[in-house]
C-alpha cells in the first residue's frame, strides 16, 4: 500500500513539473512584450507605409465614395490625395526623398486610370507617366522607377527600368532589366533590385548596381522588404510546391550575402532602420498569432495579440499595423 502511494506522488510530481515546464514555455511565445504601447489610430485604411524621414505615413482605402491614397500625420486627420474611386489600391511607394509618390491603378490598357501615376505631395498633383504596368518601385537615384510589364506593347514580359524627366512628369526610357521577373522591390539606398523569378513560389534573385545577380534564394519567396538603410533584406520563404518550408523568416546583408534563418510562422517581415529587428506578423490562431518582433540582440517576443502588414518607421522605434477590425494603428516602444 505504502509502494503504491509513493508511485502515486511521484506520478503527480513528475505531472507537475511537465505542467510548470509548459506553462514557462507557453508564457515565453505567448507573453506581449510591456516595453511596446499603442498611441495613435484611425478607424480606416490599410498596407500603412512610412515616408523616409519617419514622420507621415501613406495608406489605401476602398471605401465607397471616398477611395483613394490618403496621408497621414499621426498628429492630425489624414488628408485624401487621390479623388478616384481607380485610385484605392495597395500598389504605392515613396520616392528616396519623400516628395513623390508612385503608384499604379488597376484597369484594362483603354481605361483612363490604369497605369503608373506620380503624385507630388506638397501640390497633390497626380501626372500618368505609363498605361499599364504594376509592382512599381522606386530605385535610389530617384529619378527611376522598377515596374512589372505583364503584356507590354513592345518587347517581352518582365521588370523594367523606367528613367524619368527631372520634374517626375514623364518617362524617357523603359528598359528590359530582368526577363519574366516578378515583384520588383528595390533597395532605398542603394540601386540594388530584389525580386521573383514565378509569382506564385518563385525563387529571390538580388541583383546589384551593375545587373549582377548576387544571390538566389533555394526556395519559393512570397514576401520581402529592404531596411531602411538599404543594406538587409528580410523575407519569408513558403515553398508551395513540396510544402518543406513553411512561413520561415529569413534575412541577408548585402555586405555577406549569406542568408540566415531568423524564425519560423512569419508573415510581411518589415525590417528597422538597419535590419537590427524584423516586425512580422502570425495568422495562426491562440499564442502564436498577432504582431512579433525579431531582435537580434533579444530573439523574438510578441508585441501585441493582433496586427497585420506592419510597416517599421525607418528613424524611430514605431511601427505602423492594420488593425484586425479595420483601421491603422500605431505601436510604440517606451
Amino acid at each position: 500500500m505504502y509502494s503504491q502511494k509513493k508511485i502515486f506522488l511521484n506520478i503527480l510530481k513528475t505531472c507537475l513539473s511537465l505542467f510548470l515546464l509548459i506553462c514557462i514555455l507557453s508564457s515565453c511565445d505567448s507573453d506581449e512584450q510591456t516595453s511596446w504601447n499603442w498611441q495613435e489610430s484611425i478607424e480606416f485604411g490599410r498596407c500603412p507605409k512610412w515616408s523616409p524621414n519617419g514622420e507621415s505615413i501613406i495608406f489605401g482605402d476602398d471605401r465607397t465614395g471616398v477611395a483613394g491614397i490618403y496621408l497621414w500625420d499621426t498628429e492630425t486627420d489624414p488628408v485624401r490625395l487621390t479623388d478616384s474611386s481607380h485610385f484605392h489600391n495597395w500598389d504605392y511607394c515613396w520616392s528616396p526623398n519623400g516628395e513623390f509618390i508612385a503608384f499604379t491603378s488597376p484597369g484594362a490598357r483603354e481605361d483612363s486610370l490604369s497605369g503608373i501615376w506620380i503624385l507630388e505631395v506638397a501640390t497633390k498633383f497626380v501626372t500618368q507617366v505609363y498605361d499599364y504596368g504594376k509592382d512599381v518601385s522606386w530605385y535610389s537615384t530617384g529619378l527611376e522607377l522598377a515596374v512589372r510589364f505583364d503584356n507590354p506593347s513592345e518587347g517581352e514580359p518582365g521588370i523594367y527600368r523606367l528613367g524619368l524627366t527631372e520634374d517626375k512628369n514623364a518617362v524617357t526610357e523603359a528598359r528590359l532589366e530582368v526577363l519574366s521577373g516578378h515583384m520588383p522591390e528595390c533597395s532605398p539606398k542603394y540601386n540594388w533590385l530584389a525580386y521573383s523569378d514565378n509569382e506564385i513560389d518563385g525563387r529571390l534573385h538580388i541583383l546589384d548596381f551593375d545587373g549582377v545577380e548576387q544571390y538566389v534564394s533555394g526556395h519559393g519567396v512570397r514576401q520581402y522588404k529592404w531596411s531602411s538603410d538599404g543594406k538587409f533584406l528580410a523575407f519569408v520563404i513558403n515553398n508551395y510546391t513540396s510544402g518543406i518550408l513553411e512561413n520561415v523568416l529569413w534575412g541577408i546583408n548585402i555586405a555577406q550575402m549569406e542568408a540566415d534563418s531568423l524564425t519560423r510562422m512569419a508573415t510581411f517581415p518589415a525590417p528597422n532602420q538597419d535590419g537590427n529587428e524584423v516586425a512580422f506578423s502570425r495568422v495562426q490562431t491562440g499564442n502564436w498569432s498577432g504582431l512579433w518582433v525579431f531582435s537580434q540582440s533579444e530573439g523574438i517576443g510578441r508585441v501585441s495579440s493582433f496586427g497585420l502588414s506592419p510597416d517599421y518607421n525607418p528613424v524611430s522605434d514605431k511601427i505602423a499595423v492594420n488593425s484586425s477590425l479595420g483601421g491603422i494603428r500605431i505601436i510604440v516602444r517606451e
